[in-house]
């Protein structure tokens, strides 16, 4: 999956975007960010093809903008969400 970061302490006033690898019992992200850009639209841009945008859950970390997965696993997210409610 990919995030995107906006204004984060590292790239103050930058929208930075990051691979993020996520297993059963951890997770863990790029240390040198896929991409580093001035707008929104940039960092979108950056995203590979075959991504789509699930938004940000309400307990994210608040400079996380968006994140983008899979189709496959957006599904699976979806479902998941839909029986957290």
């Amino acid at each position: 999956m990919f995030v995107i970061y906006g204004n984060p302490k590292d790239y103050p006033g930058k929208f930075v975007v990051r691979q993020r690898w996520c297993y059963t019992g951890f997770d863990t992200v790029a240390v040198v960010p896929k991409a580093v850009c001035n707008t929104l639209d940039e960092a979108r841009n950056s995203i590979p093809i075959g991504f789509v945008n699930i938004g940000r859950e309400k307990e994210d970390d608040p400079v996380i903008h968006e994140v983008w997965c899979t189709a496959k696993v957006a599904k699976l997210l979806k479902e998941k969400r839909k029986h957290k409610e």
